[in-house]
């Protein structure tokens, strides 16, 4: 699955994350590992890494796509990538990625 989230009216947006996270395939009970990479003009990129459950990965997920993320894509059950491609989209600004992997 692979979507790409309109942000240039509020009910494209709404529509487009509604219809993503409905084909989001996550385990609420499974624990999930969270590395995120941010990628500023000018600035070491900035690596983070935390783990979390399913339920807060789906939640999480939902709200970086309303708030900033524009892709979201999921190959296997065990993996969803999110990204903001745009370096210009929001401050900090800067193209993210964050990756979530399915640990057990």
């Amino acid at each position: 699955m692979r979507a790409t989230i309109r942000r240039a009216k509020y009910a494209d947006l709404v529509i487009d994350v509604t219809a993503a996270m409905a084909q989001l395939e996550i385990d609420d009970c499974a624990t999930y590992y969270r590395l995120t990479e941010v990628d500023r003009p000018g600035r070491e990129p900035e690596i983070t890494e935390e783990v979390l459950s399913g339920y807060q990965v789906r939640s999480h997920i939902s709200h970086q796509l309303l708030v900033a993320m524009e892709e979201i894509e999921q190959s296997s059950p065990d993996e969803v990538t999110i990204l903001r491609t745009s370096p210009y989209v929001f401050q900090p600004g800067g193209r993210q990625r964050g990756t979530y992997s399915k640990v057990c």
